[in-house]
């Protein structure tokens, strides 16, 4: 078989290869690019079988024959050419476009994987700590979970609480006497008033013994008088109040968020506060005030 027919051939099938990559993969870029080379060497091999094909004996026939097919391959050349300027670009740059956009997307879908993992991870400890704490509520030193913990009271015009609201807690009240200094002790050293110390008055080192004068029993006029201070420090005696908070299940307190909602409070603190209870303290009784206890927990 002659070289051109073989070649031919070849050209056929690529092409028909070609065009059946094109009917699965439109648009594909390669499958294009052998398209159309293909059919270039398609149109190449027929004008060069219809040119072998004129006798020689016919010079202008076979000339005719090489410009037309010429023409047809530098046409063919040129419109492929525009076609695959114009696809490179545009689609190009909307292909880096799609590329970028999909690498993007790909990047926060695995945050999203990764985020839904670590929140599965803390779902699973919650839901084992929970199952724990329902058969043994101090199996569970700081649990994984949280919980809506919160006491909500009234104290009337006497310092009487009412609950009004409650979740997880229970809690009571316990009212003692509570003594404050409000001056400081002093030494028992007397505090001269007046006079002279002579040796006639007798008087030497007086201390105080728990009087608070000492009468001026010396005959002498010039003689001095001594007054004693108190023998110790003044105390302020008050009704403190301590709410005892119990926690029904436990949870992984941080701190104790107190709202009398702009009403005054007495001074009060934290006693103490662990993953099962807590204790506050006032130094007085709260009175016609409205009192919401919120704890506050640790973030999964």
């Amino acid at each position: 078989m002659d070289f051109k027919y073989k070649f031919g051939l070849l050209v056929t099938v690529v092409t028909a290869g070609a065009t059946a990559a094109m009917v699965i993969w439109p648009y594909n870029f390669s499958a294009e690019l052998v398209l159309c080379a293909s059919i270039f060497f398609g149109i190449v091999v027929v004008g060069w079988m219809i040119i072998d094909a004129i006798s020689p004996t016919r010079p202008r026939v076979r000339i005719i024959a090489y410009v037309i097919t010429s023409l047809a391959s530098g046409a063919y050349l040129m419109v492929s050419g525009i076609y695959f300027f114009g696809f490179l670009s545009n689609t190009y740059p909307l292909s880096q476009k799609l590329i970028n956009d999909q690498v993007t997307t790909i990047s926060t879908q695995s945050n999203e994987i990764s985020a839904l993992k670590g929140q599965l991870e803390k779902t699973t400890a919650s839901l084992t700590d929970a199952t724990k704490v329902l058969a043994d509520p101090l199996s569970v030193a700081r649990p994984a979970y949280q919980l809506d913990t919160s006491l909500k009271l009234h104290f009337n015009r006497q310092g009487d609480a009412k609950e009004l609201e409650s979740h997880n807690i229970s809690w009571k009240e316990v009212d003692v006497t509570e003594s404050t200094e409000v001056a400081p002790g002093h030494d028992n050293e007397p505090t001269q008033v007046g006079g002279v110390v002579a040796p006639t008055c007798g008087l030497g080192n007086i201390a105080c013994l728990g009087t608070t004068s000492i009468p001026d029993t010396i005959p002498l006029a010039n003689c001095p008088k001594y007054t004693c201070p108190a023998s110790g420090p003044s105390y302020r005696v008050s009704e403190a109040r301590i709410i005892i908070i119990a926690f029904l299940r436990p949870i992984a307190i941080t701190d104790l968020k107190l709202d009398s909602f702009d009403d005054t409070l007495p001074r009060h603190r934290i006693m103490n506060m662990d993953s099962h209870s807590a204790v506050l303290w006032f130094d007085d009784t709260p009175a016609g005030v409205t009192l919401s206890i919120s704890a506050l927990q640790a973030a999964n």
